[in-house]
């Protein structure tokens, strides 16, 4: 089954305010070095309404994922309980890309380059070695998540209309 343009709109809109993608670097168990892992969260989000929709659409999609909750407590002076939904496997992470990297407006530049490092790759095969690409892909896409704020500016102006009723509003 397929997902309507209104709910690929709906992913995309979700990840760019609440999702995450970017690589997480793990300990290799066969070594000493550290491998880059990409890595894709939809939405981390303390609505649950929100993460059943989220996990309704991946369902629709065929993609596998996991909903992670902290098992201690947690911070009470928020009294809402925060949930993550996590991409599972490479395979899902390039199908769930596929279908909303068009939409995104913050993150397609990330969901590109996570893309074009997991088509390189097959799932549960070991990589062996990580080319030049590979090292800038990872860079890039961590330096993209840092800088974000730094692309856009968040004072605003108010400046008076022509019709003194409204004001106009624009970016500093």
């Amino acid at each position: 089954m397929r997902l309507s343009e209104a709910q690929i709109g709906y992913l995309a809109g979700i990840v760019d305010g609440e999702g995450s993608i970017t690589f997480v670097y793990h300990k290799c168990r066969t070594s000493r070095s550290k491998s880059a892992v990409a890595y894709v969260c939809p939405v981390a989000n303390s609505n649950p309404l929100i993460i059943e929709a989220v996990t309704f659409l991946l369902d629709i999609l065929g993609v596998r994922y996991a909903v992670h909750s902290p098992k201690r407590e947690w911070n009470k002076k928020a009294k809402k309980r925060p949930y993550a939904v996590h991409i599972k496997g490479m395979d899902s992470a390039k199908v769930f890309l596929k279908v909303i990297c068009e939409s995104l407006r913050g993150k397609r530049e990330q969901a590109e380059l996570v893309l074009e490092y997991l088509e390189r790759r097959k799932e549960g095969k070991r990589v062996k070695f990580v080319t030049d690409r590979d090292l800038q892909i990872i860079d890039s896409v961590r330096s993209l998540n840092r800088n974000y704020g730094a692309l856009f500016p968040v004072e605003t102006t108010r400046e008076p209309s022509v019709t003194a009723e409204e004001d106009i509003v624009r970016s500093a």
